[in-house]
C-alpha cells in the first residue's frame, strides 16, 4: 500500500509540473496586437502608397528598393520632415535612413503617444540613425507609428535611403519632396517662393504658400538645374 501511494503521489506531481510547463510555454496566450494595423496611425498613407507597400511582400531587397525609388521618390524626405518635427531633431543633426523589411515582435507608439505590446508582419520599416545619438529611431512606413524593442535580426536589410538629390532640367523641388516640404525647405534656405506667372507673378511668404486657400499649382520655389539638396544634414548647394 505504501508503494502504491508513492506512485500515485509521483504521478500527481508529474501532472502538476506538466501543466505548469504548458502554461508558461509558447502555448500560453500571446499578445496578438498588430502595432501597424490595430492601433491609431500617426498618418494615413494614400491608397496608391498602401498598395505599393502591400506589393513588396515576397520581393527581393533590390526589388523593394527599386520600387520605392520609382514609385515613392519623396518617402525619405517625408520621413525626415516628420521626425525633425515630431521627435524634435534639430536641422543641425545629421540623419541617415536604412530601410528594413519583415516581421517582428515589437512595441508600437500610436497617434496619441500610447505604447502597445504586439508585433508586425511583412512591413517596411525605416531605421533612422542620428549622429551623436546612441539610440536609433524605428518607424513603420505604412502608418508612421514609432516602433520599439524590435528584433532587427529578424528583418531583411533593404538598403540605405538617398537623402541627397540634384535638381534636373524639367524637374522642380516639389517633384523630389512634395509641396509642403518644398515650401518648408524654401523658407529654411531662403529661396524665393513665387505665385503666378509673367507680369502677375509675385513673391510670397512660406506661411502664405501653405494656407488652405492657396492654389498650389500657381506656386513655385525658384531652383535651378544642378542645385543640390542634402536633407540628411540640411545643406543646399546652388549651381549658380
Amino acid at each position: 500500500m505504501i508503494k502504491k501511494c508513492n506512485v500515485s503521489a509521483s504521478a500527481s506531481l508529474f501532472l502538476v509540473l506538466l501543466l505548469g510547463a504548458f502554461l508558461f510555454s509558447g502555448c500560453a496566450p500571446k499578445n496578438d496586437t498588430d502595432v501597424v494595423h490595430d492601433i491609431p496611425p500617426v498618418r494615413q498613407v494614400s491608397s496608391e502608397q498602401a498598395s505599393l507597400l502591400a506589393s513588396l511582400k515576397g520581393q527581393s531587397p533590390q526589388e523593394i528598393k527599386a520600387a520605392i525609388e520609382e514609385e515613392w521618390p519623396t518617402l525619405s524626405s517625408e520621413i525626415i520632415a516628420y521626425v525633425r518635427t515630431a521627435k524634435e531633431i534639430g536641422n543641425h543633426e545629421e540623419i541617415n535612413i536604412t530601410y528594413l523589411y519583415g516581421s517582428s515582435s515589437a512595441k508600437g507608439e500610436d497617434a496619441t503617444g500610447e505604447i502597445h505590446d504586439g508585433r508586425f508582419d511583412d512591413q517596411l520599416v525605416a531605421k533612422l540613425e542620428i549622429k551623436e545619438r546612441k539610440e536609433s529611431i524605428y518607424i513603420a512606413v505604412l502608418c508612421m507609428n514609432g516602433l520599439f524593442d524590435i528584433k532587427e535580426d529578424n528583418l531583411t536589410r533593404v538598403g540605405d535611403a538617398a537623402t541627397t538629390f540634384t535638381i534636373e532640367k524639367g524637374r522642380n523641388l516639389v517633384y523630389h519632396v512634395g509641396y509642403e516640404q518644398a515650401i518648408l525647405l524654401a523658407d529654411y534656405f531662403d529661396l524665393p517662393i513665387i505665385r503666378g506667372k509673367g507680369s502677375n507673378a509675385e513673391v510670397i511668404t512660406a506661411s502664405k504658400a501653405l494656407v488652405t486657400d492657396t492654389d498650389y499649382y500657381q506656386v513655385a520655389v525658384i531652383v535651378y538645374p544642378g542645385d543640390t539638396f542634402n536633407l540628411g544634414n540640411m545643406t543646399y548647394t546652388t549651381a549658380r
